[in-house]
């Protein structure tokens, strides 16, 4: 029957080849380049052919109408036979089985749909949080499979024909008072619902283990200042600069406040307890974090930068003449320090003022992000664009460099002078932090894990800076004997500054038992720096004798021009 029918069709299709070439000749090569498959398919449809009173129909949709005889593949005792087991008319939708239900016998492999008889459909209806996938070379819409929409989905329901269609449909975001809100499906599946926005969760693991770090160490700093304080009258302490001192142990606490910042924000639109868990900080929270980051370095950086500096000045001048450096009276070092942070301060209102503003008009703002790993969580952080950003960083990487190429050139001044040592052990690190964190703060897609670099780095930049400036010194204070941060007796000659007139000047100390004479006069403090190493408000200190390696920059702040005999010390830390 199927040759007859496609006899058919072929004999329908000459015919309209003969009649598309207007009579002419449409054999052979003519009519086999004529044939289509598509227009052959179609003239298929609606056909009927019957051999020996069984005939068979093809409708308009290609389907068969005949009439099936249901085989069932069943087993013998000793072999498989097909068995008849009943009949179906498709023309007249009549089915006529012959055989009880439990007398068929099934292939497991072809249950479907948690049925124990096949179903003889092509697929079942999807569920809610599904989508029907059509299947076959033309996407027939009777034939799918059904696939899980993704987390940030639902289940939407639109009728093709008069036949259901389930597809995915992206939960959207609004925004409500400058946030964009996100949405998630329920649980049906069959819709979206708000996602009430998260702040800052202080009962994460890391914010636990940071912010207890930041108190620990904030408490201990404050104790060791209050000791700091009060042996200021100390010379181990007074030789060191008190006032940069004092600004880079403000530097240092400034930094452990600033990090409670970003893991304490401050709750706004609180009107019940309840509802302050799911509050937001303000914008002008968010600045003050980006400010008080900034400048943490800062406070920190050009307070250390302008001691270096003045040390590498007073050696590099001593060795070519007596002209006293200018600007090294603690006066113009404040006034350095006071210059380099309000640049910062500058830098940081240029970035917020210049930069790509939000629709909102503010170039730094709060803004409700979607979790990367789980889209139906949102949370609330500060959002601060790179262009706003980084030149901040940049000014205080450029300060930790400064700081670095002047603890490097002077790492060679006299073996009694090692506080250079610290400073360069203190800025090294902040420039490796600072060149770790520009490219992790970066990488880190989620707005919520940026805080992990920006609080490391302020947590470890304060650490450092307490360790290797202040806890030695403060160690010596305690443990170091008295007589070891005592002078060691010395000649060195000094030089005029008004009239050029070269004077001999002893320090009045006690002799170095250990040190021969002629090791006195080659003593690296014969290469110690000249009179007015140090400012004039410094008083002096007692002599005698110390085998300890430190030299403060401060050690030569009353010697006089026309003076013979003067007091110095050095720093014993």
């Amino acid at each position: 029957m199927s040759v007859l029918l496609l006899e058919s069709a072929l004999a329908d299709l000459f015919l309209r080849c003969r009649r598309d070439k207007l009579g002419k000749n449409c054999n052979g090569k003519e009519f086999r380049e004529y044939i289509n498959s598509d227009d052959l398919q179609k003239l298929l449809w609606n056909k009927q052919g019957c051999v020996d009173n069984n005939c068979v129909d093809i409708d308009q949709y290609g389907e068969g109408q005949t009439k099936y005889s249901i085989m069932n593949f069943q087993r013998n005792p000793h072999s498989y036979t097909l068995q008849e087991i009943g009949s179906y008319n498709t023309k007249k939708g009549i089915l006529e089985m012959t055989t009880p239900p439990e007398n068929i016998t099934w292939n497991p492999k072809i249950l479907n749909f948690e049925n124990d008889v096949p179903l003889s459909i092509c697929s079942s209806t999807c569920k809610m949080g599904q989508r029907q996938k059509q299947m076959g070379y033309d996407n027939s819409r009777c034939c799918w499979i059904c696939e899980d929409c993704s987390k940030h989905e639902y289940t939407n329901i639109t009728m093709i024909d008069g036949l259901p269609n389930y597809q995915c449909q992206q939960c959207e975001k609004y925004t409500e008072s400058k946030l964009h809100i996100y949405t998630s499906p329920v649980q049906s599946g069959d819709g979206c619902e708000k996602i009430v926005p998260q702040s800052m969760d202080v009962t994460d693991p890391f914010t636990i283990v940071i912010l207890t770090l930041d108190v620990v160490c904030l408490l201990l700093t404050s104790a060791l200042l209050v000791i700091y304080v009060k042996n200021k009258t100390h010379r181990l302490i007074k030789a060191t600069s008190l006032e940069l001192s004092y600004i880079i142990w403000f530097g240092v606490i400034f930094s452990y406040v600033s990090l409670l910042f970003y893991f304490l924000p401050l709750q706004t639109g609180c009107k019940s307890p309840g509802d302050c868990n799911n509050a937001s900080p303000n914008t002008y929270w968010c600045y003050l974090q980006f400010l008080t980051f900034s400048l943490s370095f800062t406070t920190i950086n050009a307070p250390m930068l302008t001691r270096v500096n003045r040390i590498y000045r007073i050696f590099k001048t001593g060795k070519k003449s007596a002209a006293k450096p200018k600007f090294i009276e603690t006066k113009y070092q404040l006034i350095i320090v006071g210059v380099l942070v309000a640049v910062q301060v500058l830098v940081v209102v240029i970035c917020c003022l210049v930069s790509h503003f939000g629709e909102d008009g503010v170039s730094i703002k709060i803004n409700n992000h979607q979790a990367d790993k789980n889209p139906t969580e949102s949370y609330i952080a500060c959002e601060i664009p790179y262009p706003v950003l980084l030149p901040p960083i940049i000014y205080n990487l450029l300060l930790g460099l400064a700081c670095a190429y002047h603890a490097f050139v002077t790492r060679k001044l006299p073996d009694n002078f090692n506080e250079s040592r610290f400073i360069g052990m203190t800025v090294y690190t902040t420039v490796i932090i600072w060149i770790a964190f520009i490219p992790a703060y970066i990488t880190i897609n989620s707005y919520y894990y940026k805080g992990v670099p920006l609080s490391v780095a302020l947590l470890i930049n304060a650490i450092i800076t307490t360790g290797c400036l202040f806890v030695p010194r403060l160690y010596a204070l305690r443990w170091v004997e008295g007589g070891r941060m005592n002078l060691r007796s010395m000649s060195m000659s000094l030089h005029s500054i008004g009239d050029k007139t070269k004077h001999s000047t002893t320090l009045d100390a006690k002799p170095d038992r250990k040190r021969s004479a002629s090791s006195e006069s080659t003593s690296p403090i014969a290469r110690s720096p000249p009179k007015y190493f140090g400012n004039k408000e410094s008083s002096s200190y007692e002599s005698g004798t110390s085998t300890t390696p430190y030299l403060s920059e401060d050690s030569f702040n009353n010697i006089s021009p026309s003076s013979s005999r003067v007091s110095s010390e050095y720093d014993a830390s």
